[in-house]
């Protein structure tokens, strides 16, 4: 799993939603995704991955991440769940909102940046960004103020 390098507990890279996930079921790469309520609790503008996020990849239904530490949580009064789950948003998502910053870089099987190759980002059914990378196999900068999956679509 891709973490935050400069953030680690016990040697291990602090996840992050969106980070990069192997899954040895389906042997696809997939990404992180929120599950369930979050407090706001990030590095480099990343928010924290939890105990219970998914793995977005091939399998239906998607399999669920383990923590591998277990001194650190985020806790929740009835109250807060509450008021979260009947103005009709999942549990917690008001906790954490904030500014979400992801750029894809592509690279080839040798790890060299594939620059040139036209792209599109999309959100569901949105397209967010389209183009070509740059120099550095780069595509645009996309934020938002809340949590999103984001597709990448490459063509030659």
């Amino acid at each position: 799993m891709e973490g935050a390098e400069n953030c680690t507990v016990g040697g291990k890279s602090v996840a992050f939603i969106g980070a990069r996930i192997w899954c040895p079921v389906c042997n696809s790469e997939g990404f992180v995704a929120w599950v369930g309520p979050h407090r706001k609790a990030t590095m480099n503008g990343k928010q924290q991955a939890l105990d219970g996020d998914e793995c977005v990849c091939k399998c239906s239904p998607p399999p669920i991440c383990i923590a591998s530490q277990n001194f650190a949580w985020h806790s929740f009064e009835a109250g807060e769940l509450a008021a979260a789950s009947s103005n009709g948003k999942a549990p917690g998502s008001e906790f954490a909102r904030g500014l979400y910053d992801e750029q894809f870089a592509l690279l080839d099987q040798d790890g060299e940046a594939t620059r040139g190759i036209h792209y599109r980002i999309l959100a569901g059914s949105q397209i967010l960004a389209s183009g070509t990378t740059d120099m550095q196999g780069r595509t645009q900068r996309i934020k938002t103020s809340d949590a999103q999956g984001l597709r990448l679509e490459i063509s030659r």
